[in-house]
């Protein structure tokens, strides 16, 4: 779901924000959008990682776990001021977190428990390549599913529940960039990595 998590949090974001009875400035509906779609791709940070290890399942490390994030949102919910933007920043960070793991339990799995548990929970609809090939990858059910949620993200700025151009430029960039990345792997993915 490389491409598709961006979109996700933007949409889901977009949905929330249109459907509270709340006003924010145009700048703060701006940083929420912002804040939302970053939560949805927050869990990915470890792709850092897995370009300079050797066979490193990244939804197999602790950034696909539900137990750090209570911890990291409730720290923050104490640093933060007790403003409704704030609180609703807080609120859309952890939804975007939410969207993206269960997306990802839809292409393969992800190990919601992890330290205390290594099982991995989900639907496995990824393809029969171990390591991430892109052409493969384009003919698959993953791609399948990503295509779809590109379809829903274009008609819910169609129908109006994107309304914020910062929100739907920053989510474009994040597609581009999350295309760049699955070349990225794509091209690691046959190489030897030492």
């Amino acid at each position: 779901m490389i491409l598709a998590h961006p979109l996700i949090g933007s949409a889901v974001t977009g949905i929330v924000l249109n459907s509270v009875d709340v006003s924010f400035s145009l700048a703060e509906l701006n940083i929420l959008w912002v804040i939302g779609i970053l939560g949805s791709i927050a869990p990915d940070i470890d792709l850092i990682l897995s370009l300079s290890l050797r066979n490193f399942d990244h939804r197999r490390f602790i950034t696909h776990s539900i137990v750090p994030y209570p911890i990291l949102l409730g720290i923050l919910y104490f640093i933060i001021p007790k403003t409704t933007f704030y609180l609703f920043g807080l609120i859309l960070f952890g939804l975007g977190i939410f969207t993206h793991f269960v997306a990802d339990v839809f292409v393969g799995g992800v190990t919601l428990l992890l330290p205390f548990s290594k099982k991995l929970i989900g639907i496995d609809l990824q393809t029969s390549c171990r390591d991430f090939c892109f052409l493969d990858y384009w003919s698959s059910w993953p791609m399948v599913v990503e295509s779809l949620v590109i379809v829903l993200f274009i008609l819910s700025y169609v129908c109006g529940y994107i309304d914020s151009i910062v929100g739907f430029v920053f989510t474009a960039f994040l597609f581009l960039v999350s295309l760049g990345m699955a070349f990225v792997f794509s091209y690691l993915g046959g190489r030897d990595r030492t």
